[in-house]
């Protein structure tokens, strides 16, 4: 929000309504339903609440729509909810502003792809080599090409998916999320470096192809695709990869 104004984002995209904005008071607040109507209620399932004292950019809403918040890094946080307690009251982790649940409002397991990490913001609208920071990814585009012309966020979380690929070989313990904001439609990456992924053993070195690479909805949860992707082959992979879903890798030996 801001004075005369209120941007929606949906999946980092925003959308803006020109009004008055009235100052707000959180002195009483209620969550999933509006004022005191208990005919209006919200349907559906709220993972994190986090409230600013502040206008969000849209660049700090891509990049953090799939972290969870460090406290001490963020000044302006003035409420934040995580929903995470298996019981009890809904924990402020700001300040003492604490929820109690009401109607038929309960907690179910979160399985999204949401949790500790880093993120990083390119634009790609060039070829040459787009490192991604923390997040471990490199990504290269060729010099004559079709690009996304847009902006490619990718976030690696410090958390494997709620469903594993495989339990019967070894899996990274973290997993990449990528969300395009270009174009839909380009060219693919000539190359894809992912660092830090786990262990990698001598046998996969000498036999890449055992390595495997699986893919899944950017925002999806579940299963991910069993059989995976060879990174031999990855020329196969990379156009889905800028579509973005989540992916992850294991050891196929």
């Amino acid at each position: 929000m801001k004075p005369g104004s209120i941007t929606l984002y949906l999946n980092g995209v925003g959308n803006t309504h020109l009004t008055d904005v009235l100052p707000v008071k959180l002195d009483n607040v209620s969550m999933g339903r509006y004022r005191d109507w208990n005919s209006r209620t919200w349907k559906g399932a709220i993972d994190e609440v986090a409230i600013w004292d502040k206008a969000v950019s849209q660049e700090e809403i891509r990049e953090t729509m799939h972290l969870t918040k460090r406290v001490e890094e963020e000044p302006d946080l003035i409420a934040y909810y995580q929903f995470n307690r298996t019981t009890g009251e809904a924990t402020d982790r700001v300040g003492v502003r604490h929820l109690q649940f009401a109607g038929s409002a309960h907690r179910v397991p979160a399985t999204g792809p949401w949790g500790g990490g880093e993120s990083s913001r390119q634009t790609i609208d060039q070829g040459g080599e787009f490192s991604f920071g923390k997040t471990g990814v490199t990504m290269t585009f060729p010099s004559s090409s079709t690009y996304p012309d847009g902006e490619l966020v990718v976030s690696r979380i410090h958390l494997a998916p709620d469903v594993p690929a495989d339990d019967d070989h070894p899996v990274s313990p973290r997993c990449w999320i990528g969300n395009n904001y270009g174009q839909a439609v380009f060219d693919p990456m000539t190359a894809l470096r992912l660092d830090r992924v786990g262990n990698v053993y001598p046998d996969n070195e000498a036999n890449p192809s055992t390595v495997k690479l699986h893919l899944r909805n950017w925002n999806g949860k579940g299963t991910p695709g069993q059989n995976g992707q060879a990174l031999c082959q990855q020329k196969s992979v990379l156009m889905a990869l800028l579509n973005f879903p989540i992916f992850r890798i294991w050891d196929n030996g």
